[in-house]
């Protein structure tokens, strides 16, 4: 409430994309007791759904034909915090950035775009590299959700430390 945000207005979305939702232990680890228990009885804290049409937003194609389909809540939240972590990552190069985004609170069918053979099965597809065809999707599926947003996202990418690796 410092900052003017009303405690009932915020709401915590996990950006597991097609992976399996996470349950409430899972969260309560991740969070710690007094953050979950502070917003999980309100149900303020949810699973992305990836396959849930009706809470997600159609925004066409970007410019290389990729379709994007993004959490509604998201895009339409005044203020969006996204929180991951920069490690390697055998698909991408990296996790972070864009690739929070475009795979974590997306349709199936966005992820889909850049997780296929085609994309995955390039001799541009090296695992450390940044500039596959995969990270070029990821920025432009990005870049595309960005725009359309009335409001600016805001990341977060932390590097843990070896404590917590």
């Amino acid at each position: 409430t410092k900052a003017g945000v009303r405690k009932q207005d915020i709401k915590l979305i996990c950006s597991n994309g097609l992976h399996r939702k996470n349950t409430p232990d899972d969260i309560r680890a991740l969070l710690g007791p007094q953050v979950f228990n502070e917003f999980w009885p309100s149900k303020q804290i949810v699973n992305h759904d990836s396959e849930d049409y009706d809470n997600l937003i159609d925004l066409g194609v970007n410019d290389m034909g990729d379709r994007v389909i993004m959490n509604k809540e998201v895009h339409d939240a005044d203020f969006a915090v996204l929180i991951g972590h920069c490690l390697g990552n055998p698909y991408g190069g990296y996790s972070g950035g864009y690739k929070h985004p475009v795979t974590g609170i997306s349709h199936w069918r966005c992820i889909g775009e850049h997780h296929n053979p085609d994309v995955m099965h390039r001799p541009d597809f090296t695992p450390t590299t940044t500039h596959s065809l995969m990270r070029k999707k990821f920025d432009h599926i990005g870049m595309h959700m960005e725009e359309t947003r009335v409001y600016q996202t805001f990341c977060v990418n932390s590097w843990p430390s070896e404590r917590s690796a």
